[in-house]
This record gives structure tokens, C-alpha cells and sequence, in this order.
């Protein structure tokens, strides 16, 4: 069964992640020694395998085998600093400790190093609620790589879990230890779950221009069972940032339930009320959280890509490969004059996607994704049968004929201004970091300490404002004189106009100003994103919203296919859906009339 034979049962469920690697920023590690090489700290981050199959140079290993010599960087887990003797037990007997927030805990897993098979096999797991012990779980005669620990019930405001190893499956070995840890999460779905809105959406006004970036929102309502949330053992849980994601199922030929994601949200606000015992849980996508980033900027370079662009502003704000795509088309966007001004990672990212014509939104998968404005053949069909209600709009703001561009005309002048300068007096034996704006736009920026009784450990300059950090390598404190300068960069706007002249005279004008950027920086790409405006906001152009049964398949961009009771077919691309699901699925879609000419 698909969506298309509108099912009479249709599933939802929720899953919360209360604890992962990612979103716990309170973990600490203790050891109880580290070899030459070891990454205690990749215990909790979801690895399950080493990087490479080490040489461990311990008569473990074998010429031939695929064996590599093992480094700093790689992903290895945590290694013991003692070995076992000949029968694999250890005199001084390594540990591992991890310490937490106040949590529930009612499994672990341990996983030692499966690509050489080694792993404990005598060890205690032991739960500490801050000072004291309140289980030690003894393992003997371990096997297993892998051990999920099943500890039969929750143990609540556990605060610290500690790995003691006596016995490793190898001799003259040291101890590998690639995870030791577990994702607190839980899932709610039937009586648990009362109802869920998810939101996705391009622009908040999905019309010919309103590019830029969008983040989307989920709400929830979750049963209180047996008051778990504000009086039993998730009472510590109801963090902001905690992870939501939200899943529509069916069932298949098969009888079995396949379900599909939503998306993943970070909780904003929980509310537990004392008189209800439903939960009220409301989230948004990562994307709000690069309003509160700064992005220092990035310094004057000729001819420079929007993806090269839009690529440090992901770096810089921490994302890192795979956490996002930027679209490929967008190198071949290049800009005489790039640089960036000093803003959130927000604004900038919608600098560069009024330059490029682009959508910054996350995707289903947790993938922030930049893109353009494009339409993806899918040409899902909703008939009338699906429908329950059927609006066409046809307003001022989705008809246009006349559109001005603001354009920016940039010139490097060969006069040195000097844009920052200050005193600072910097304590004996420490850093200290600043930044600063500039009293105006330079290239080339120097910075320069006077006297240089002080080391620079790091500068990173916009067009107008920088970052530093500056060192004290001596045990008294110093003072300096610290000064930056370079050679002005003169930004001047000018504005280009393009209508459509017939439909002036027809319709009389229909003005938008589109949202200028100083990536834009010539007339000739002005007119041009004018004209990809103008005929996007064509007169008979509109938009159509539709509440009707639902169906995720239907992604943004998607073109879809809208039959009114009338008979009239007309083909969208969908830029803005609402889930909402209280044991149906009802779902409001939004799309832009499309032609067949912005297929692809």
C-alpha cells in the first residue's frame, strides 16, 4: 500500500533523544592512563569501528594482514598506557571513566577494537549518582567485541559510569576501547503520542523572490505516563537542544509498518503542567542557531566563488563534511570582488543567496542544504479524492513587471588607512582573544604589536572587522600596543531597472525591490537576476495552497500535479508543507505555478 491509495490507518510516532555524543556538551573523560596514542574523547562520539586495523608492534600483529601504523588524528578510541602479561591479565588494571549531568541509565554498551578482534574479557561497569555507587555490574568470560550491557532497570540521576578491565582477550596488549557509552533516547507512538505539527518550508513567503534562508519548527504532544517527565526518571531531561524526530508510517503488503522522517528538531520550550498529563514540546531545526554565530567575515580575494563563499560561513559556524551540501552550480557563480562583511552566520548566508538566487533550508537526514532555485521531476499526482480544500491565490505580491536590483560597484583605493588600535596589558603566561570592527573596508590587513613582546597565535580579518589572539609567553604581565591596517575598499550601490514594458502599459506597474547584496557587482547581473524575477512573477502566475490527505514523498522543490473538482490540471513546485498527525494525517502544501520550461 502506498500514500496514493489514501490508507484509512496511517502511523506516527516520536523519537526523543535525550543524551548522544553530539548534543551532550557536559562529557568528561578520566583515565587511568593513555598510550602513545589514544583518543579517549572518541568514546562517546558513535564511533563503532577503528579507522584503520593497527600495527601495534606488541606480537599482535602480522606482516601481510592489512595492518597500518596507527596516529594522531585517526579515530582509535581510548588505548591503556600498561600492557597485559601472557595470559591477558593486568597487574594494574586500566580504567575508563565518564562523567555526566544527572541522567537515567538502564543500558551501555562497550565495544572494544573489532579490526583486530580484541576486547575485554573480565570487567566491572560501575554507576555512580555523584559520590556514590549504586550498581557494579561484574562481567567474566566476555566473548564478545561488542557487549550491550542490560541492566534491568533505570538507575536515575546516575552521574559518572566507570570501566574497569582485568582480563583482555590478547596478550602483551594494550587496552582499545572504541565506545563506551549509550544514546539516552525513548520513542512514543499509539496512546503515548497525542499529536505532532511539522513545518517545512523554503521561504516564509514562498512567491518569484524570496530567497534566503528559512528554519522550520515541529510542536508535540507526548503522554506524562506515569509522570515520568516531571517527577520520575526523566525529570533532569527536559533540556533545550534535546533532539526530536518526528516519522508518518503505513503499512505495507507485508502487514509491517514503514515509516518515514520528518526531519530532525531541537527542543526550544517544554511545558509540564502539574493539571494535564500530556507533555506540550516545541522545537525548531539547527538553522536558528546560526543567528546567534558571528562570522567574523571574509577578506577581500578576487574572483571568488558563492560556494567558496557559503562554504567558510558552514566552517566557520561549525559544520563539518557531511553536515551539509551546497550546490555545485554554485561555483560557477563567480564574484570579481568577493568578500564578506562581518554579521551572523545567518545574514550571511542570505547575502549569498540573493547573489545566487538561493534556498538555505535542512533537510529530512539533519543536512543543511544550499541550493537553487530549481524544480525536481517527481510529478506526485493529487487528485480531488485527496482534497480537502482547494485555494488558489493570485495577489500583488505574486505578480510583478517592473523589479529594481540594488548592485554594488567596489574599488580598492592605494592609500593605507589604519583602522583599529589599541593598548592592552596581557597577565604573565596567557592569551587573550578580541574582536573588533573596523573604523572602515581594507584589504590586505596587517596586524601589528608594538613592542613585540607579545605572540600572535592567530588573526582572521573580514573587509571590516577581525578576530585575534595574542600570547604572553613570559611569567609577568606585558603591555602593548596593538594596530591594524590595510588598503581601503570603497563600496558603492548603484541600481539597475528592468520591466516589462507591454505589461506596464496593460496592467499599469507592479513594482518589487528585490533585496540588494554586495556580491552583486555589475549592472549585466543585475539585469539578469531581474529578469529570472520578472518571469517567475508573470502575470497568471500564482500560488495554490492545499489542505488534503497527505503524503511525505512530496519533498520541497518537488513538482506535483493538482486536479480541482473541476477537472483542471495544473503542475506546483512545492515550497512550504505542514504535517500534522493526531491519528490521521492531514498535510497543507504550497506551491508556485509552474511552466514546463522550469523542469528539469
Amino acid at each position: 500500500m502506498t500514500y496514493s491509495d489514501n490508507p484509512r490507518k496511517v502511523y506516527g510516532k516520536v523519537k526523543i533523544v535525550y543524551a548522544d555524543g553530539e548534543i551532550s556538551k557536559e562529557l568528561n573523560v578520566e583515565t587511568s592512563g593513555n598510550g602513545d596514542v589514544s583518543n579517549p574523547n572518541q568514546i562517546y562520539m558513535g564511533y563503532i569501528s577503528p579507522q584503520i586495523k593497527a600495527c601495534t608492534m606488541d606480537g599482535n600483529s602480522y606482516m601481510g594482514q592489512g595492518f597500518q601504523m596507527n596516529g594522531q588524528g585517526l579515530v582509535c578510541g581510548w588505548w591503556s598506557d600498561v600492557h597485559s602479561d601472557i595470559e591477558g591479565s593486568f597487574i594494574q588494571p586500566p580504567y575508563i571513566s565518564l562523567s555526566f549531568m544527572a541522567r537515567p541509565i538502564y543500558k551501555w554498551t562497550v565495544i572494544g577494537d573489532n579490526k583486530l578482534g580484541q576486547y575485554p574479557i573480565d570487567f566491572d561497569v560501575t554507576l555512580y549518582s555523584y559520590n556514590s555507587i549504586t550498581q557494579v555490574e561484574e562481567i567474566r568470560g566476555n566473548d564478545k567485541v561488542e557487549i550491550n550491557i542490560e541492566f534491568g532497570q533505570a538507575f536515575e540521576d546516575i552521574t559518572r559510569i566507570r570501566l574497569d578491565i582485568y582480563k583482555w582477550n590478547k596478550p602483551n596488549a594494550k587496552a582499545k576501547i572504541i565506545q563506551f557509552f549509550d544514546i539516552l533516547e525513548e520513542e512514543y507512538e499509539g496512546a503515548d503520542l497525542k499529536s505532532f505539527e511539522v513545518l517545512e518550508e523554503l521561504t516564509r513567503d514562498f512567491n518569484g523572490i524570496d530567497y534566503g534562508i528559512t528554519a522550520d519548527t515541529a510542536s508535540f504532544v507526548i503522554y506524562n505516563r506515569e509522570r515520568k517527565f516531571d517527577r520520575g526518571y526523566l525529570k533532569n531531561m527536559l533540556l533545550l537542544g534535546r533532539k526530536v524526530i518526528p516519522y508518518i508510517g503505513i503499512k505495507t503488503s507485508g502487514d509491517e509498518i514503514e515509516y518515514t522522517k520528518l526531519g530532525t528538531y531541537y527542543s526550544d520550550e517544554w511545558k509540564s503542567p502539574q493539571s494535564d498529563q500530556w507533555i506540550t514540546l516545541k522545537c525548531s531545526d539547527k538553522l536558528l542557531k546560526l543567528q546567534d554565530i558571528t562570522y567574523t567575515g571574509y577578506p577581500y580575494t578576487e574572483n571568488v566563488s558563492l560556494y567558496d563563499l557559503a562554504e567558510d560561513v558552514l566552517i566557520n559556524s561549525g559544520f563539518t563534511t557531511g553536515s551539509y551540501i551546497i550546490d555545485e552550480e554554485l561555483h560557477n557563480d563567480i564574484i570579481p570582488c568577493g568578500f564578506m562583511r562581518k554579521s551572523s552566520a545567518w545574514e550571511a548566508l542570505n547575502d549569498i543567496c540573493y547573489a545566487g538566487l538561493c534556498y538555505v533550508y535542512i533537510d529530512r537526514n539533519d543536512v543543511l542544504r544550499i541550493v537553487k532555485d530549481r524544480v525536481n521531476g517527481v510529478n506526485l499526482s493529487i487528485t480531488p479524492d485527496k482534497i480537502f480544500s482547494f485555494d488558489k491565490h493570485v495577489r500583488n505580491t505574486d505578480f510583478s513587471n517592473y523589479v529594481e536590483i540594488n548592485y554594488s560597484n567596489i574599488y580598492v583605493g592605494f592609500e593605507i588607512v589604519k583602522v583599529f588600535e589599541n593598548t592592552l596589558t596581557i597577565d604573565g603566561n596567557s592569551s587573550i582573544i578580541m574582536s573588533i570592527d573596523y573604523s572602515d573596508n581594507i584589504t590586505d590587513a596587517l596586524l601589528t604589536i608594538t613592542p613585540q613582546s607579545a605572540e600572535v597565535v592567530s588573526f582572521v580579518s573580514g573587509i571590516d572587522a577581525g578576530k585575534f589572539e595574542l600570547r604572553n609567553p613570559f611569567s609577568f604581565p606585558v603591555t602593548v600596543t596593538v594596530s591594524i591596517e590595510g588598503f581601503k575598499v570603497e563600496i558603492n550601490s548603484q541600481t539597475a531597472i528592468v520591466q516589462d514594458e507591454e505589461s506596464v502599459k496593460r496592467w499599469g506597474r507592479q513594482q518589487v525591490v528585490f533585496q540588494g547584496s554586495d556580491l552583486i557587482q555589475s549592472y549585466e547581473k543585475a539585469v539578469q537576476i531581474g529578469n529570472t524575477i520578472l518571469n517567475k512573477m508573470r502575470m497568471g502566475s500564482g500560488t495554490l495552497q492545499l489542505s488534503w490527505r497527505g503524503d511525505p514523498a512530496l519533498n520541497l522543490q518537488d513538482s506535483f500535479t493538482a486536479i480541482d473538482r473541476y477537472g483542471d490540471i495544473a503542475r506546483y513546485v512545492c515550497g512550504y508543507n505542514r504535517f500534522y498527525y493526531d491519528g490521521g494525517l492531514r498535510q497543507e502544501t504550497k506551491g508556485r505555478l509552474i511552466a514546463d520550461v522550469d523542469m528539469e
